[in-house]
């Protein structure tokens, strides 16, 4: 027995990014099954739940909220080494990734690894060591020349 359709615009969505990532295993559609696909690859394991949602842009604790009944049965899965996975997605088939945690929902990348995490690789040092060029007109970095030692001269 099912309670509504299968997410079968999700699904068609969801395999491609999801075949990148490794083998993938699709689960018939049901009400008890606490996942729709499971990925393997690259040393991890993830169970998948796909969900059509109306507002895909909002916070991750609206959408925790509004799917609230997916995010608990992911959490009926034992965390650790296993990457519990909420893939919301909205009719024009853009999907969004969430891993579900003990005490939320962390986005993710399309890679299931977190967005921010290569931009922190490719930030630039706290205190970048200046290269003061003198005597070059518009240099912010000069001191300026007090106008007295001008005239002295």
């Amino acid at each position: 027995m099912t309670r509504g359709p299968a997410p079968v615009i999700g699904m068609d969505a969801a395999l491609p990014v999801a075949e990148a990532r490794g083998q993938v295993m699709r689960f018939n559609h049901s009400v008890r099954n606490l996942a729709d696909l499971v990925i393997v690859g690259s040393g991890t394991l993830a169970f998948v739940r796909l969900r059509k949602v109306q507002c895909l842009h909002g916070p991750p604790e609206e959408i925790e909220w509004d799917l609230r009944n997916e995010v608990n049965m992911l959490r009926r899965i034992p965390g650790g080494s296993v990457s519990r996975e909420l893939w919301p997605y909205s009719r024009y088939r853009v999907l969004r990734f969430f891993r579900v945690e003990d005490t939320g929902l962390v986005e993710l990348g399309a890679d299931g690894k977190l967005p921010g995490r290569q931009a922190k690789e490719l930030e630039p040092a706290k205190n970048p060591v200046k290269t003061v060029v003198q005597d070059t007109p518009g240099n912010p970095d000069q001191a300026p020349v007090p106008k007295s030692t001008e005239a002295a001269e």
